[in-house]
């Protein structure tokens, strides 16, 4: 797909040339076996932390709770095209702060408002997130159609 549409790549943005690489690294999460995804999401859930600070519970058991729940969310609401580099990205792009997106819309910095990751954070910072990637898609195929 990048080199489809390498003569344009230097009109998109640095966040815009992001999203497409982390789109293209690995299967959208629906494509993954629910057994692989709960595993993967062990290394995920480690790494929204080191993006955001925000804490882990401290059981086994509420964390594989919250993996189930933050899966389920992704799957069922319309997230489930998503890599789960693009998982980690919208968490890199959150943390960025006063963001615009390419076509100029501020994206709002969501804080996490409890003690651990949960579904509600992280439903914010995708929900932000698809602006962005839904603006380049848009883009993309105005591109393709030539205007």
């Amino acid at each position: 797909m990048l080199q489809e549409l390498q003569p344009n790549l230097k009109k998109l943005t640095a966040i815009e040339f992001k999203v497409l690489k982390s789109r293209q690294v690995g299967l959208s999460i629906s494509l993954l076996d629910k057994q692989d995804l709960l595993d993967r999401f062990d290394e995920v859930l480690f790494k929204i932390t080191a993006i955001t600070g925000v804490g882990l519970p401290s059981t086994d058991l509420l964390i594989k709770f919250l993996k189930e729940q933050i899966i389920d969310f992704l799957l069922e609401f319309g997230y489930e095209d998503l890599t789960i580099d693009e998982i980690l990205l919208a968490f890199m792009i959150n943390a960025e702060n006063n963001l615009q997106t390419p076509a100029g819309i501020e994206l709002q910095y969501i804080e996490n408002f409890g003690k651990y990751i949960n579904v509600y954070h992280l439903s914010k910072i995708v929900c932000n997130y698809m602006a962005i990637r839904n603006l380049l898609d848009r883009k993309i195929q105005n591109q393709i159609d030539g205007y």
